[in-house]
């Protein structure tokens, strides 16, 4: 084995080629995926700060999105209404508490709602409220007239309803799960080709095409040992290059056949 190995030493380097060709090209790869994203900016309104996990996690998980963000949050007050007019996305978050009352009498979420009903019909908006009785939510905070329509926190609930909020769920996590799937489809549906960019991008399909034209010189590189073939550096790389090829397109079709 050790004369085989010796006698066709181009195999085996190229299939180390291969390998490192794999490593370097992940590189370039991922700042092609960056140039190509397409940011959304989305405004993060909410009920009063009664929910400090699930703020946290959702500012979070904006702040550090892998795709293209741009957060406007706790905006200041003669900022706020031109930042949510020009917000791609509304986020909503509310509770149980109307908020701290302003010199105008309202709160900031009051305020940030009104401004999205204003305009309701030009805005894509994405809202999450606490349901009565909800399991494994906090009361702890609860306004006993969240149910009740003639308070201020009712009013604003009911305002909220109108809009078919999803129900918030009690695990932050899962909240930032929910918000990344309403991100990507307004992506999506703002810009129509990144949806087909982003499975031709698609860092799996990558991982996999290095993975199978990694395992593929290797298992040239054996063979080729084996029988004695000629001209095996160039062998194992195009070959290796094409099986590699495969893998990689193998998973984008699969994208566009299964979409997500």
């Amino acid at each position: 084995m050790a004369t085989a190995i010796t006698d066709h030493i181009g195999s085996w380097l190229g299939s180390g080629v291969v390998m490192v060709l794999g490593a370097i090209v992940s590189w370039p790869y991922k700042k092609v995926r960056e140039a190509a994203k397409k940011p959304v900016s989305i405004y993060l309104g909410h009920s009063e700060e009664e929910m400090e996990e699930h703020l946290d996690a959702v500012v979070y998980w904006l702040l550090h999105e892998k795709d293209a963000v741009s957060l406007v949050y706790a905006a200041p007050p003669d900022e706020r209404e031109n930042a949510i007019k020009h917000a791609q996305l509304f986020v909503g978050l509310y509770a149980w508490q109307y908020g701290k009352l302003q010199d105008n009498g309202k709160s900031v979420a009051d305020e940030e709602l009104t401004v999205v009903e204003q305009h309701r019909q030009a805005k894509r908006n994405s809202m999450w409220m606490t349901e009565l009785g909800q399991r494994g939510w906090t009361y702890r905070h609860q306004d006993p007239n969240a149910q009740d329509e003639s308070t201020p926190i009712g009013q604003l609930r009911k305002r909220v309803k109108s809009f078919e909020p999803q129900k918030l769920p009690s695990d932050a996590a899962a909240l930032t799960r929910q918000l990344a799937a309403t991100v990507r489809e307004t992506r999506h549906a703002l810009y129509p080709d990144s949806r087909r960019l982003a499975r031709f991008l698609d860092p799996q399909a990558l991982v996999l095409g290095a993975a199978v034209a990694a395992a593929a010189s290797l298992t040239f590189a054996i063979w080729i040992s084996a029988v004695d073939a000629p001209r095996s550096f160039f062998t194992v790389l195009w070959m290796s290059a094409v099986c590699g090829a495969a893998g990689y397109l193998t998973r984008v079709g699969c994208g566009f056949l299964i979409p997500r």
